[in-house]
């Protein structure tokens, strides 16, 4: 079955990266579905391209931004005040794996590398490594692209997966299974507000972890572990120092 993304406005500008590098790619796209007699619905994607093949992938983002990607009640408010119609996203409802040179891999957008229960699932779906695309330059060169950067660290170690960012203007990286920043992509001594190329080795793992085995429960283990070590120092210490 042919692929209608293939031959919308823009196809052609996404497919010929790949077809002149002669490379498989992954490209974020603002992908607007027209609806007769209602609301044209939109989403925040990424689309697996293949040369010769053209798009033969998409995954829509499954967690939105509020108030940047869903409004709520906002939206009729906006509306009603300024008459402006904001375009409330639609979300994903699948996160899909592709395979690439005999590997698995998946794909987050934007902020999604900072919630474990996404790189898990890609992850308990056979993906390798992860590829998380985003539109950082909202952000300049302040901490919060630190702080990204960290989180996807810990997406990389909770999984034992390899990450990969690439951000627009910059922290892109890949970061190994373990954690351990493997390469950053580095402009004249900056790595914020900087375009360029990076390119890397990925690391493949076959080691699982506790958490992509059990999510959730290691981290609840690992409180309940904390608070009974707080409350032995607090009552045990205090009934051994008692005369």
């Amino acid at each position: 079955m042919k692929n209608p993304l293939n031959s919308g406005l823009s196809a052609g500008a996404l497919i010929a990266p790949a077809e002149e590098t002669g490379s498989e790619m992954l490209m974020g796209a603002l992908v607007t579905e027209e609806r007769t007699g209602k609301e044209d619905e939109y989403t925040n994607s990424a689309l697996r391209v293949e040369p010769g093949k053209g798009i033969t992938g998409r995954y829509d983002k499954t967690h939105l931004v509020p108030f940047a990607e869903q409004y709520w009640i906002f939206k009729p408010i906006v509306q009603a005040i300024s008459g402006l119609r904001l375009a409330q996203m639609k979300a994903g409802e699948e996160l899909p794996v592709w395979d690439l040179g005999g590997h698995r891999y998946g794909a987050q957008i934007c902020y999604e590398a900072i919630f474990p229960e996404i790189s898990r699932e890609i992850a308990r779906k056979g993906a390798t490594f992860t590829v998380n695309i985003s539109n950082d330059g909202w952000f300049k060169s302040s901490g919060e692209l630190d702080q990204v950067l960290a989180m996807a660290r810990f997406r990389s170690i909770e999984n034992r997966i390899q990450v990969v960012r690439a951000t627009n203007t910059g922290i892109s990286a890949f970061i190994e299974p373990t954690g351990r920043l493997q390469k950053v992509l580095e402009v004249d001594g900056k790595v914020k507000e900087v375009g360029g190329v990076l390119a890397g080795r990925i690391k493949v793992t076959k080691v699982s972890s506790p958490y992509r085995a059990l999510g959730d429960w290691v981290k609840w283990a690992g409180l309940a572990a904390a608070l009974a070590a707080l409350l032995g120092r607090i009552f045990v210490d205090r009934y051994k120092r008692s005369p």
